[in-house]
């Protein structure tokens, strides 16, 4: 292998085979000032506890490996080296993150991601939960991010799910980001309540902070199932990505009816957009874009295909 001008050449062995993994690449999100769902003063992680601010920030020496952006440039000069930001844990926010792996709740056409099955609507949640990820991360917020089987998120290498950690902190995060890459829907049925996983999960470790789930075109006994998963946590948030036909899924209302702040998407829906309206709920199913020579539909146009209530 050499450039194109020859004037650098490398010999490289390949005889070997090896995986190459490519990690999503989260996205920029508007900071909106909001709670990542509705407050609630029955959440522990928020009970009496000071906002992360300038006033209750601790510093630490800089170690190898830490991310430069939590150097904290005031600290440093005082003490003549790089200092960086240390989690207070009487200020760090807390939430939990589900990323929906079933199959059937999936129903879109299938694509493939490398050499992993998948469909543009759950690669559209892969890339949204990365971005959130890291997004609540960065802010001083401890994310406790699981599967649909209250298994932590894949982190870098690791392939024992059940020794991960589940929370994810500033340090962290781009681990897990990377181990996204290897993510893959399952097939399987919707457990009964004795035997939820995720349910489980958040009662043994007492993960009663706000929850955001992202899932697909589920039916409203999938949609039930999180309902009584969650029944112990502050708040619930969910993003459903809608495949094509787009139309509002009855599961939708099962989420509603239990308090749950509902957004509907399509993958054609900007990621901060749809993270915007995550407080609040709202419907921003964009449509695909016109074939060439078709008419784009009016926004007054896709708003008659969803309910009122729902628009943001």
């Amino acid at each position: 292998m050499s450039d194109p001008f020859g004037v650098v050449s490398e010999l490289l062995d390949v005889a070997e085979r090896t995986s190459l993994h490519v990690a999503p690449d989260p996205e920029e999100l508007t900071e909106h000032g909001a709670a990542l769902a509705h407050e609630s003063g029955s959440d522990p992680s928020r009970r009496a506890q000071p906002q992360p601010g300038p006033d209750n920030v601790t510093t630490r020496e800089y170690r190898h490996g830490d991310p430069m952006r939590r150097v904290h440039w005031a600290a440093s000069a005082k003490h003549g080296q790089l200092m960086v930001r240390q989690e207070d844990p009487r200020s760090t926010r807390r939430t939990v993150l589900v990323l929906d792996t079933v199959e059937q709740h999936w129903p879109g056409e299938r694509v493939w991601a490398g050499v992993l099955e998948s469909t543009e609507e759950f690669e559209w949640a892969v890339g949204a939960a990365a971005s959130v990820l890291e997004h609540l991360t960065r802010r001083e917020t401890v994310v406790y991010a699981l599967d649909d089987q209250g298994r932590a998120l894949p982190r870098g290498e690791s392939e024992t799910a059940e020794l991960r950690d589940t929370a994810v902190t500033d340090d962290t995060a781009t681990e897990v980001v990377h181990g996204l890459s290897r993510v893959t829907l399952v097939k399987r049925p919707e457990p009964g309540l004795a035997e939820d996983r995720l349910a489980a999960r958040l009662d043994r470790e007492g993960l009663s902070h706000p929850v955001l789930l992202f899932t697909g075109k589920l039916s409203p006994e999938g949609a039930q199932r999180y309902v009584r998963a969650t029944a112990g946590s502050a708040s619930c948030s969910v993003v459903m990505v809608v495949d094509p036909p787009i139309a509002r899924p009855p599961s939708a209302d099962v989420f509603e009816a239990a308090g749950w702040s509902v957004v509907l998407v399509t993958r054609w829906t900007d990621v901060d957009a749809a993270w915007l309206a995550v407080v609040g709920g709202g419907s921003l199913m964009a449509p695909p874009p016109p074939a060439p020579g078709e008419r784009h539909l009016s926004m007054d146009e896709m708003m008659a295909r969803t309910r009122g209530r729902t628009t943001a």
